[in-house]
């Protein structure tokens, strides 16, 4: 889900922002992955809400390079491969 809603979320804010964004969500899911099972009354609620966070950074780390490819190739900015000659 995240693959398909960072396509056009990624055009929006642009790519450096979405990738601050990705990798923070990334680390903080991990962080509260340490911090919320204690604080929350139910651990599996404060694993499962910090799962979905750091999955959501992950998603986007994923997803990221394909979407920076694309879009060079697709502006004509692409590196055009060697050739010999």
């Amino acid at each position: 889900m995240v693959d398909l809603a960072s396509v056009g979320f990624v055009d929006r804010i642009g790519y450096r922002a979405s990738m601050v964004l990705a990798h923070t969500l990334a680390a903080l899911g991990l962080a509260l992955l340490a911090i919320l099972p204690e604080l929350l009354p139910s651990p599996f609620v404060g694993i499962l809400l910090s799962v979905c966070i750091y999955a959501v950074g992950g998603g986007l780390l994923e997803v990221f390079p394909i979407l920076l490819l694309a879009g060079l190739w697709l502006s004509g900015r692409a590196v055009k491969p060697a050739t010999k000659g």
